[in-house]
């Protein structure tokens, strides 16, 4: 997702089956990583799916976590200035 004329946020899920986590990575114009991934799911969490929101002061990161049979949906705010 763009998040201004010069940066762009891309979010994705990693990890293997039953241990999956949600991270992201901000990018610059040309698509180079400007700093290291971030996890935004917890450790020890199996996460993934989801989608960036852009809001007023930043981003809303939002995601699936898996809670035995069932499925709670995490938001997770980033700071994107």
């Amino acid at each position: 997702m763009a998040l201004d004329e010069s940066r762009w946020l891309l979010q994705w899920t990693e990890g293997e089956q039953g241990r999956r986590r949600v991270r992201a990575l901000t990018l610059s114009t040309d698509f180079l990583a400007l700093g290291d991934p971030i996890d935004l799911s917890d450790p020890g969490m199996n996460a993934g799916g989801g989608q960036a929101v852009r809001v007023d002061q930043g981003v809303v990161s939002l995601f699936l976590v898996q809670r035995a049979t069932t499925y709670e949906l995490f938001a997770t705010p980033l700071s994107c200035l």
